[in-house]
């Protein structure tokens, strides 16, 4: 990487502390949390240990000028920090990273979904838990954007605004049924790019239409209506999953009922039929079936084959953020509740993940890639791009 430092991002990052209180420079005392993160550090009191450990290493890239900060210190400017300009800070540095990983030909594909930290809320103080909206490149491993909003229900509110601080041109946007609406979809062909959306009864005539003719299709009820397929076969630890892909744009009849403008850019509709095969004797064979509506044409098999790679590139946001988050830095463990630290917490650990992602050449699991700045400088300042 050939970017500025870290420091250099997190200058713009009002302080929220009175002028007489600054012991630590800010950009200093966010880059040690950082740096901590990296290195395996989940809580403040694990960052002021790790920073106490690495003084003489810190020195070579800050003044230090009120020494290591203390844990109480990391807990007051973490809760008091606008979680706003510190997404500014951590979005600006993620655009620089995307310009480099991410090829400026072919398709990007940009994950919806949202994530809830669960125990960063406090029931009794009537304190919901943190949920973020997530914006995903699969290909790069990175989390572009994101949006606080007050649990689940309201991500649909707070799509649009993340939807603008995005550059969706040449994208394929996929989101799940939640975020199956017409202001969503006609809102990526505004800015250029592309959808592919879950559909289930949240739209309720769309989806029984879509649903009654694409299994009449799979049943080979319509063999005179031109459709393309294709399959893929996955095995793993004993499980086996076979899925079949239907998607066709031949759909001038539900653009008529439906409306022709209701819809922005609408072009296809797809369905997937998964049969899967737990591992072990005995286990029975499990069959569902979804159904997505696009604005990707389906004429050929070559086309049915992309909207079946990006159903399932579409739970890399799973597979690879929130799993990850959970699973390697602890996330939904974390018990940190006070102001907005729980919010800058989150942003932390999703631009460390974003960092460590880069890594491209290492062959173990962001887990052990974090224990891995842990043990060695050489890799932290590589992670860091220093």
């Amino acid at each position: 990487m050939t970017l500025p430092s870290p420091i250099h991002y997190f200058a713009a990052v009002p302080d929220p502390r009175v002028a007489r209180t600054r012991r630590h420079p800010l950009p200093d005392l966010l880059f040690i949390a950082l740096c901590a993160a990296l290195a395996g550090c989940d809580h403040f009191t694990e960052m002021e240990d790790w920073a106490i450990e690495s003084h003489d290493w810190l020195t070579q890239h800050l003044d230090l000028p009120g020494g290591i900060p203390s844990h109480d210190t990391f807990t007051r400017v973490f809760a008091r920090l606008d979680p706003d300009a510190f997404r500014q800070a951590f979005m600006e540095w993620i655009a620089d990273l995307r310009a480099q990983f991410i090829a400026a030909d072919g398709p990007q594909h940009l994950a919806l979904d949202g994530k809830t930290a669960r125990r960063s809320g406090s029931p009794a103080n009537d304190q919901p838990p943190l949920h973020l909206v997530n914006v995903w490149a699969s290909e790069a491993g990175l989390v572009l954007a994101q949006a606080r909003v007050d649990g689940k229900g309201n991500e649909i509110t707070a799509l649009p605004g993340l939807l603008r601080l995005l550059d969706l041109d040449g994208c394929l946007v996929t989101a799940d049924a939640m975020h199956c609406q017409q202001e969503t979809a006609r809102q990526i062909i505004d800015g250029g790019g592309d959808y592919l959306l879950a559909l289930k009864r949240n739209q309720g005539a769309l989806h029984a239409d879509v649903k009654l003719f694409l299994d009449d299709v799979a049943a080979g009820e319509f063999p005179e209506r031109p459709h393309v397929e294709a399959e893929t076969f996955d095995a793993d630890h004993g499980r086996q999953e076979r899925r079949h892909y239907w998607c066709t744009s031949d759909i001038a009849w539900l653009r008529e009922r439906h409306g022709d403008d209701a819809w922005a850019g609408l072009v296809s509709i797809g369905m997937v039929e998964a049969r899967r095969r737990g591992g072990g004797p005995g286990t029975k064979v499990t069959v569902t079936r979804r159904y997505f509506i696009s604005s990707l044409p389906a004429f050929t098999r070559a086309d049915a084959e992309r909207f079946g790679a990006a159903v399932r590139s579409h739970w890399s946001i799973e597979n690879g953020l929130h799993w990850v988050l959970d699973l390697a830095f602890r996330e939904d463990e974390c018990r940190v509740r006070t102001d907005h630290a729980p919010e800058n917490l989150a942003t932390l650990r999703q631009l460390a993940l974003s960092l460590l992602k880069q890594d491209r050449q290492a062959k173990r699991g962001v887990k052990t890639r974090r224990k891995q700045a842990g043990w060695s400088k050489a890799y932290l300042e590589k992670v860091l791009g220093l």
